[in-house]
């Protein structure tokens, strides 16, 4: 698409993989924000369904939306990471913002957005989302103390969302930092970037509108797939490794015991999901140094049973344990 006076307000990057059955609630609400000064970027990272074809069905229903948009099929796939910054680099709004191709936001988000960071001229501003269950919603409050420590604090802490998709990026921070999404790291990515961003920025503005809705029932997702299968994802160890080394440089007055905490995200699913011994051992193994903060983790009480036995060699109770769960489940 071409501007001829000026960049659009935002540009929205919705990255696409495996979703047609998400789009329609997903576009509807995309081309019918309040805020009408939008481009929109469509990047398919080689969808094995029908994920391309539907988008462009959708997309003849909007004729009045087509020069405002942008679609991209990779060659071959990528990966989060490489969509990403794709789709930084062919970007043009003044403003930068998220959505998953298998959510939907409410229809004032990016105009809210928008005009509180031209109020407070803030580089990013974030806002409150829903949790969308097959059964309800849960509200997740945001109102995080606007300054770096307090945000990034709060995000290892996950009581502030580490993903790009319920804020507004001046686009220019990712070039005038040189901030890229890490490459071949595919998980966590967005939380590596923001704990950079939020350190870099000079303004971090709030808005109270609970804009975004993140389907968390969807099981062909990239992040449910990584996190219910008992085995070791690098891509996402080696980010949080970044992360706990940025932290640790930039703010030592968040404490090892958040750090640590922190650490045993990437291995979780071998802790939860493990069904042989092997699991656990590496559970153990995986930072290791992180074993103890489990007690102070807000798991539940059996898994830090199982944390503290495998800490401690205790592999005949964590015998028992496997036992249970293949007579319960089998395998």
């Amino acid at each position: 698409m071409v501007y001829p006076t000026k960049s659009p307000a935002i540009s929205i990057i919705i990255p696409i993989y495996n979703c047609e059955k998400y789009l329609d609630t997903c576009l509807e609400s995309l081309f019918n924000q309040s805020l009408r000064d939008l481009e929109y970027i469509f990047i398919d990272d080689c969808s094995t369904d029908n994920s391309y074809s539907r988008l462009h069905e959708i997309l003849l229903r909007y004729p009045s939306k087509s020069h405002q948009v942008k679609v991209i099929k990779m060659a071959e796939n990528i990966g989060i990471s490489s969509v990403r910054n794709y789709g930084l680099k062919i970007a043009t709004g003044d403003y930068i913002g998220w959505v998953d191709a298998d959510d939907w936001i409410d229809l004032k988000m990016f105009e809210t957005l928008y005009n509180k960071a031209q109020e407070d001229e803030a580089d990013i501003v974030w806002c409150d989302f829903y949790n969308v269950y097959t059964d309800r919603y849960q509200y997740v409050n945001q109102d995080i103390k606007e300054d770096s420590f307090s945000c990034i604090k709060a995000m290892l802490n996950s009581d502030m969302f580490g993903g790009m998709c319920n804020k507004l990026y001046r686009r220019n921070l990712f070039s005038k930092f040189d901030i890229n999404f890490p490459t071949n790291l595919n998980m966590c990515e967005d939380l590596r970037v923001n704990v950079q961003l939020f350190h870099l920025v000079s303004k971090l503005s709030y808005a109270k509108i609970a804009g975004y809705y993140y389907v968390k029932y969807k099981n062909d997702s990239l992040s449910t797939s990584q996190t219910k299968l008992d085995k070791i994802n690098i891509e996402w160890i080696e980010n949080v490794k970044f992360i706990v080394e940025f932290v640790s440089e930039k703010y030592p007055k968040i404490k090892k015991i958040d750090l640590d905490k922190f650490k045993l995200e990437p291995k979780k699913n071998l802790l939860v999901h493990g069904r042989s011994l092997n699991s656990y051992k590496k559970w153990k193994e995986i930072f290791s140094e992180s074993n103890y903060s489990i007690y102070y983790s807000d798991y539940p009480v059996y898994y830090k049973f199982l944390g503290f036995c495998i800490a401690n060699n205790m592999f005949f109770f964590v015998r028992i344990w496997i036992a249970l769960k293949y007579k319960l489940y089998g395998r």
